[in-house]
């Protein structure tokens, strides 16, 4: 968050030489996607990724993502839309605490106001691709003034009761995939 299925274009080639077709969709509001107001829930953003299965007439997926893209992929497990699941750098659970905290009212003034999601585009990320990404990325961060304000109210919007259930679900799910 906020990126885009760009993002994994290093890994198109491989996977479609292995035999896969692929599907990279950008979330509603970021990458090339047109945003939704309000933002989405993390349940509105599940029911939306279904929806495109549904569009494709998939049953079954196997599911990569990063960030609220993992959270994403993890929600589609727990629905049991998904054959196998690769999350990377995605809090799932407690782990969310700290996106959450730094989208609360003063804490978010340095990390979302300031930054603006610029920080999120740089970790994890080769220095050698850092500007690159940001160059991608940066017009959205400039152009739209609601961007930083989506990906707060995401943050905000995953429950604690979500943080709770959901390592335990994921658990039980990824025992039977």
């Amino acid at each position: 968050m906020p990126t885009s299925g760009l993002l994994f274009r290093d890994c198109v080639e491989p996977l479609v030489n292995a035999g896969f077709s692929l599907i990279m969709p950008d979330l509603p509001g970021y990458g090339a996607s047109e945003g939704i107001e309000p933002a989405l829930r993390v349940q509105d953003h599940l029911d939306w990724a279904e929806a495109l299965l549904e569009h494709f007439k998939l049953d079954r997926v196997h599911v990569a993502g990063l960030d609220l893209g993992g959270l994403m992929a993890a929600g589609l497990c727990l629905r049991g839309r998904a054959e196998h699941v690769a999350l990377t750098s995605t809090a799932v659970g407690p782990g969310w605490f700290p996106a959450w905290a730094t989208a609360l009212p003063g804490p978010h003034l340095f990390f979302y106001k300031f930054y603006g999601g610029r920080r999120w585009l740089q970790q994890g990320v080769h220095p050698d691709r850092a500007q690159a990404l940001l160059a991608l990325h940066s017009p959205r961060l400039e152009s739209d003034p609601g961007f930083v304000e989506r990906m707060q109210d995401t943050a905000l919007a995953f429950s604690f009761g979500e943080w709770l259930r959901w390592p335990r679900e994921l658990a039980l799910s990824l025992i039977h995939i």
